[in-house]
């Protein structure tokens, strides 16, 4: 599994080749999220509750239950 944080200003061209990288090439699961959405949440609630949505779409993609 792949964490990928990328700036805000990514090309969609180079996320599409990262994510056919990790998924064609490497045959790995990966997950994507910008550093605009992790600055933005500015309390640490919210962090927290994003962060925890990320880890349940991870264990999502390697076929782990999510509840």
């Amino acid at each position: 599994m792949v964490m990928v944080l990328i700036g805000g200003n990514l090309k969609d061209s180079v996320y599409h080749e990262i994510k056919n990288l990790c998924t064609t090439k490497y045959k790995v699961c990966s997950q994507f999220t910008t550093v605009t959405k992790v600055a933005s949440l500015n309390r640490k609630n919210h962090l927290l509750s994003y962060a925890s949505s990320i880890i349940l779409q991870m264990n999502s993609k390697i076929g782990k239950p999510i509840w």
